[in-house]
């Protein structure tokens, strides 16, 4: 899953303005090390904000089925990984897609609780926000 994450990164930096070539002064290598730093930091909460959603989602399947606690992590590691695959944004696929995934194996989805998950990832993304204006200003003072 890491080697995943790394892979999420390069993509990420990759299809950034600020990455790649178009650097060749101080200037812009300074808005390129800036730029790269609040990547690091997103990668970093998008990961935990989807560790916490599996959590999360294992709880609520084990709570209903709770014979098949082994089966729930193969189907939220399987369904994490093509959610990485599809997305920058994985923790917003991941639920439908666990449930899609359980619905295949004949079992009825669960009514969790990933809206509670939800307004957390909207608090830790606003502070993704502010972090990233405080590097730029920390940058810009340097």
């Amino acid at each position: 899953m890491k080697k995943l994450r790394g892979e999420v990164l390069k993509r990420l930096c990759r299809s950034s303005y600020y990455c790649g070539s178009r650097n060749s002064d101080g200037e812009n290598q300074m808005k390129t090390e800036e730029h790269l730093e609040a990547i690091a930091v997103f990668i970093q909460r998008v990961t935990a904000a989807v560790s916490e959603l599996k959590d999360h989602l294992q709880q609520d399947y084990e709570r209903t089925y709770p014979d098949l606690g082994e089966i729930i992590r193969i189907v939220l590691d399987e369904e994490e990984a093509k959610a990485w695959e599809l997305s920058f944004f994985p923790h917003l696929f991941l639920p439908d897609m666990v449930e899609a995934h359980i619905a295949n194996l004949n079992l009825q989805p669960v009514e969790t609780k990933h809206e509670d998950v939800f307004e957390r990832l909207l608090r830790k993304a606003n502070g993704f926000h502010h972090e990233r204006i405080r590097l730029r200003k920390t940058a810009v003072q340097s």
